[in-house]
């Protein structure tokens, strides 16, 4: 899917209905409200439980975000046939034109002309004329198709006209002619006057310009930049111009599905949950990878109660420590003090001159401070 740049910004869908029908409606389409969808370009109306994009007036069949494109049912004209519609041969142009439009026909549709000598044109297309016609000789030749290029947002429309121009009258049978993006190898018209729609593909794109939308693409692999190399990731980008607008063309990987404009985005596959296929022993759990899973070891779950008890104890021990080497510390400061006195008050001296004077009569006693406190009972 195209993004392209000009449009207003809306607010992120959260709470949107996204069925219709029992069709899925993934943003940027939406149906309840503005914030539902991008802009009105995008806006579906759910009548009957049976989808129509609003702006061209189509039934939606199919909403495609992985491939960028999207089915509409689009009108068969036919010409002598019981249920002929829109007059002589012509049915409602398809418009997808008009400012601003994301719509474009894709290289997949072909225009399919069904019965005796009819001719089928295209109209209203710029500025190719495309058409085929078919004739009366042979059962195949009941049929003719042509494949048409992928177009710029535009009116395209089909006509049905005889071999000798002009639009067909009921004279010559019932014909019917159409365009559609299916393979089509039945050659009665009437199959088709009578369902009176065939399956048309457009392709869309999306407006950069609306954010806060864009930055959900920031996270997403820009491929351009890498030289068309993808790498592991979740999702990825191209970007580029087209028809005057720059655009981005993004998807999610294979292995992440999800909408590539959603916050959420592309979620990785949770296969540990597909019962049967992924089987890990009684001590094992299933993890995620990219592309597969592995089994890897349960983590022991401890007892709360053990484990409350043993941080207690390393607390205490802890503390125990801390308070016991304060003491240690505080108890060899005072020793290293009581040194230095000894040394700064003469103690080494004095302790000289009593060795010199050992043996006399006139001896002198070095008293501790402990043994003075003792002997003066603490006076």
């Amino acid at each position: 899917m195209l993004f392209i740049v000009g449009s207003s910004a809306r607010t992120h869908p959260d709470l949107c209905n996204r069925v219709c029908g029992g069709i899925e409606i993934p943003f940027p389409f939406g149906i309840d409200g503005n914030d539902c969808y991008l802009n009105p370009w995008y806006e579906v109306v759910c009548n009957s439980s049976v989808p129509f994009l609003s702006r061209i007036n189509r039934e939606v069949v199919n909403i495609s975000l992985q491939n960028g494109v999207l089915l509409i049912k689009d009108y068969v004209s036919s010409s002598g046939c019981s249920r002929s519609r829109q007059g002589p041969g012509n049915s409602q142009p398809l418009n997808i034109s008009g400012q601003g439009s994301p719509f474009f026909l894709t290289d997949t549709n072909h225009l399919v002309a069904v019965g005796c000598n009819t001719r089928a044109v295209m109209t209203d297309i710029q500025p190719q004329i495309i058409g085929c016609e078919t004739s009366c000789n042979e059962t195949n030749s009941r049929i003719c198709q042509t494949r048409i290029p992928e177009w710029q947002p535009q009116v395209a429309g089909v006509s049905l006209e005889n071999h000798e121009g002009g639009n067909t009258t009921g004279v010559g049978g019932c014909r019917a002619a159409f365009l559609t993006s299916e393979k089509v190898n039945v050659p009665e018209p009437e199959k088709f006057d009578a369902d009176g729609y065939a399956a048309v593909e457009l392709g869309w794109h999306y407006d950069t310009a609306s954010a806060p939308h864009v930055e959900s693409l920031s996270r997403c692999q820009n491929v351009t930049a890498m030289g068309g190399t993808i790498f592991n990731t979740s999702c990825y980008c191209s970007y580029g111009y087209f028809s005057g607008f720059s655009y981005a063309d993004c998807f999610c990987d294979s292995n992440y599905p999800g909408n590539p404009y959603h916050q959420d985005g592309c979620i990785l596959i949770d296969r540990c949950k597909e019962e049967g296929r992924y089987k890990c022993g009684k001590d094992e759990i299933c993890v995620n990878l990219r592309t597969s899973t592995k089994c890897v070891p349960k983590q022991r779950k401890s007892n709360p109660v053990i484990k409350g008890v043993l941080i207690g104890l390393a607390l205490l021990f802890f503390v125990m420590g801390v308070f016991g080497l304060y003491r240690f510390l505080k108890n060899q400061k005072r020793i290293y003090q009581s040194k230095m006195f000894f040394r700064r008050n003469g103690g080494l001296l004095l302790k000289q001159q009593l060795a010199r004077k050992e043996g006399t009569v006139e001896m002198s006693k070095i008293f501790t401070s402990k043994e003075l406190e003792k002997a003066t009972d603490n006076f």
